[in-house]
């Protein structure tokens, strides 16, 4: 339905959102509170009673020995998962797009595609967000899809890598939200409300269809980015959105055609 102004169409891409919910817990015979209770992490075993300092430690999964079995399982058996756990676990912090951790697409410079994303995790929020690679310290991890290590391991190179600002971002241009066309396209850009930057917020279910056109060459972040307060997990409550930016997907523009000037129009 949608194409150009020679009817071409415009070329389609779907974003299935996928979160991978696992953890390793101690599940010791007879234990109370059922056998999901105590979730390993580098600081010890985390449960619902735990502090901040275990609550923020990364997740680990040792190696079993006597007296101390382990069991991986899907963590949405533990009252952990629906409330708060370690920021470090694939719960809170792996994302797949189609399958794939951290996809690399390559897309061309000025070409209008329409990008399908449908959230398919389970109860974290997707903070969507496109912007331009800040290449930093004479290296550009983005351009060579290098980010290591898990997401926590990954903050500081992503943090310099892909940095939000009005003027690396790129705008989304909403046309359908949950299967229905809008009436009016909504353009997710800078808020003018504190100095924000939008993003295309989606709850698990959701599904929002974009237009985007990358301006020119060059290398962006497709970002899951850090939640307001009020949106993200802790020990006061809170909702389930990331408190640390997490790359979604390496994104090259090569070839085509720049464009200056405003994208919408």
């Amino acid at each position: 339905m949608l194409h150009d102004a020679k009817g071409v169409a415009l070329k389609e891409k779907l974003f299935l959102f996928q979160q991978i919910a696992y953890a390793c817990f101690a599940n010791q015979p007879d234990q109370p509170g059922g056998p999901w209770q105590q979730i390993y992490t580098t600081k010890g075993l985390y449960n619902i009673n735990s502090g901040a300092d275990i609550a923020n430690a990364p997740w680990t999964c040792p190696l079993p020995s006597p007296g101390n079995p382990v069991s991986a399982a899907s963590s949405r058996t533990s009252p952990c998962s629906s409330t708060r756990r370690p920021s470090g676990t694939p719960t809170a912090a792996s994302h797949r797009i189609n399958g794939v951790v951290q996809p690399t697409l390559t897309v061309p410079a000025g070409e209008i595609q329409r990008w399908r994303f449908v959230h398919a995790g389970i109860h974290d929020t997707v903070n969507l967000q496109v912007m331009r690679a800040t290449p930093t310290g004479g290296k550009n991890l983005i351009a060579t899809s290098a980010l290591s290590g898990n997401r926590q391991q990954q903050k500081a190179d992503l943090l310099a890598s892909c940095d939000a600002t009005p003027a690396t971002l790129v705008p989304q241009f909403e046309i359908a939200s949950d299967g229905l066309t809008r009436t009016r396209m909504r353009t997710v850009r800078t808020s003018q409300v504190g100095g924000v930057l939008e993003s295309n917020y989606l709850q698990p279910g959701y599904r929002s269809d974009i237009l985007v056109v990358f301006p020119s060459d060059g290398d962006y972040c497709l970002l899951n980015q850090a939640a307001p307060a009020a949106e993200r997990v802790s020990n006061g409550g809170g909702g389930q959105g990331p408190s640390t930016p997490q790359l979604l997907a390496y994104v090259h523009v090569r070839g085509g055609h720049a464009v200056t000037g405003d994208l919408q129009a």
